[in-house]
């Protein structure tokens, strides 16, 4: 069972000032490339704000052990409930920061924690022998959990190859 451990609170709520009247720098294309595009580092930032307060709220949920954290088995509904907290988070960011095959590389690396973490929170879930993954005590498995990890995770692998197709794996941080 996990115990309630020293966890980094979230820091209190703070207004980050817009850049320069509002504007977005250019950003640089590797070299070899053609064509900067505007940057959007203002709002890719405020996105990777908002978006690692929400793993840490569920981090919390999970392991801190507070009131409103479960008092038996995790079910099935805990990661469903997630999964729509972070569809939310995706539908508040403006249509800049889609990932599509032209997108900037920061861009895509924050589309590829979101789906990170889907994938994280739902391979608990799943039962697969070959994965050393079985049933235990915290967590009641679903059978439902499959389909929606293994769609994520070919979401994760399509990021990844237009990431390798466009900008290689030598500009890629860990």
């Amino acid at each position: 069972m996990l115990q309630k451990g020293n966890f980094i609170r979230r820091p209190p709520a703070a207004e980050i000032p817009q850049p320069d009247g509002g504007a977005s720098y250019d950003w640089i294309p590797y070299p070899g490339m053609r064509n900067s595009k505007p940057s959007r580092s203002h709002e890719v930032f405020e996105a990777q704000c908002s978006l690692a307060i929400s793993a840490s709220d569920m981090s919390s949920w999970l392991y801190e052990g507070d009131d409103d954290s479960p008092k038996g088995p995790i079910t099935f509904e805990q990661p469903l409930s997630f999964e729509g907290h972070l569809d939310s988070w995706k539908a508040l960011q403006l249509d800049v920061l889609a990932s599509k095959e032209d997108s900037l590389p920061h861009i895509l690396l924050l589309s590829l924690h979101y789906y990170d973490l889907l994938i994280a929170i739902f391979k608990p879930f799943i039962e697969d022998a070959s994965a050393g993954l079985s049933s235990t005590d915290a967590v009641t498995k679903d059978p439902r959990a499959r389909e929606i990890y293994f769609g994520y995770i070919k979401n994760l692998k399509d990021l990844l190859a237009i990431f390798r197709r466009n900008y290689g794996w030598n500009h890629c941080i860990p």
